[in-house]
């Protein structure tokens, strides 16, 4: 029942804010104290009422888009909701609806803050602090021995400091901008097989070459327009070849005649693909199949991970086959037919040095990569120009 009252209380906090109802970042600071005996719980209230106001303007010095709301006492803010509800002097009006509508809307805050301070004397205090988004992944999860005066005169204090150091590490406050990719891979390759055969009283060969030649190009155009969510647009281009010619001098017929004969196989495929796929959905619309995820690491530096899927679009393909020789000759006219198909992006880019308090992240560059395989050869080259408040 208490942890009952204690939400209503955050969240009817929150109806006096308009924050709820933005699409700012939102933390949720919930603090309590705590100490052996009245002195101390006494102090370890002074010390978050400092705290709460230092807190504040330090979170917006560094992340402009934070709006922070409170979780205060439960009599000032929840009581006079339930009143309405059950004195007949207020028209017994029924809050359930407002109160079920603004669970949901807490329940999307981004962020919580739990903290606590636990004076262990009259100069030394434990500096307790957590911040845990939505998904219930810890962001920050800390203790720290620090000072009583450090906690009441240092503006900030160490622990906010530290406080604001750990939530550097991620994407708090959204990057948006542009991200551009241009992909060019081709593949160039010819085997040969070949070996004596022996038929008609007579030395004779077998030759098999494969030529494969391939050429693509993407462009994808994209927009970074959330902490995850990118729009965009992609053009991609195919023309593969592939060509087989296999001269067998003693090919065998179906007779039982052995002859020269001489067969060759041409398929081409060519494709082009316009268009972000949008079968994601989010809050019932469909968005763009493109997702941006920015990693601070450690050592103060970044990665950037592209996902995206196209549209589907025709892959024609056309075959030719052609034989002649002592048999089995073709001569039918090519072959055409479709398929439907898209192409994926999944780069990740990094790491660059950098970290969330930043307000431009730019890069350009290129790299290539070489199949072991097929030896396809792709170059890569990005740009990106990414702002955030």
């Amino acid at each position: 029942m208490n942890q009952t009252i204690a939400r209503i209380a955050v969240i009817l906090l929150l109806l006096n804010s308009n924050s709820i109802y933005s699409q700012d970042v939102e933390f949720v600071f919930d603090g309590s104290y705590s100490g052996e005996n009245r002195e101390q719980q006494a102090l370890s209230k002074d010390f978050m009422a400092v705290f709460v106001a230092d807190v504040h303007p330090a979170i917006k010095e560094e992340f402009p888009c934070a709006r922070i709301s409170l979780l205060q006492d439960v009599s000032r803010f929840c009581l006079p909701e339930l009143e309405l509800q059950r004195n007949p002097g207020f028209g017994n009006q029924n809050v359930d609806k407002k109160i079920n509508d603004l669970l949901t809307q807490i329940n999307s805050s981004d962020y919580w803050v739990p903290f606590c301070f636990y004076p262990i004397s009259g100069e030394i205090a434990i500096a307790s602090l957590r911040c845990v988004d939505k998904k219930g992944n810890k962001l920050v999860n800390f203790a720290i021995e620090t000072t009583c005066s450090d906690l009441i005169l240092n503006h900030p204090s160490q622990a906010i400091t530290k406080f604001i150091r750990e939530l550097s590490k991620y994407e708090i406050c959204p990057y948006t901008g542009t991200l551009n990719f241009e992909i060019k891979s081709e593949r160039n390759e010819k085997t040969t097989d070949a070996y004596p055969v022996y038929c008609n009283g007579a030395d004779k060969q077998y030759k098999k070459e494969v030529e494969f030649i391939e050429k693509s190009e993407e462009k994808w155009n994209l927009i970074k327009t959330g902490k995850y969510l990118t729009e965009g647009s992609l053009s991609y281009t195919l023309r593969e070849e592939s060509i087989t010619t296999e001269l067998n001098e003693c090919y065998l017929c179906p007779s039982g005649r052995k002859g020269s004969r001489v067969y060759t196989e041409k398929i081409i495929q060519t494709a082009n693909i316009e268009g972000l796929s949008i079968e994601s959905v989010s809050k019932g619309k469909n968005i763009p199949d493109a997702r941006t995820e920015i990693t601070f690491l450690e050592d103060g530096t970044y990665t950037i991970q592209v996902k995206a899927a196209s549209n589907k679009g025709d892959l024609k393909v056309k075959t030719e086959r052609h034989a002649e020789g002592t048999c089995d000759v073709i001569t039918t006219p090519p072959v055409t037919g479709t398929q439907k198909a898209d192409v994926p992006l999944n780069e990740t880019l990094g790491p660059f040095p950098g970290c969330g308090t930043d307000k431009v992240l730019s890069q350009n560059g290129s790299y290539q990569t070489v199949n072991p395989v097929t030896k396809e050869k792709t170059t890569v080259t990005y740009n990106f120009n990414l702002r955030r408040d």
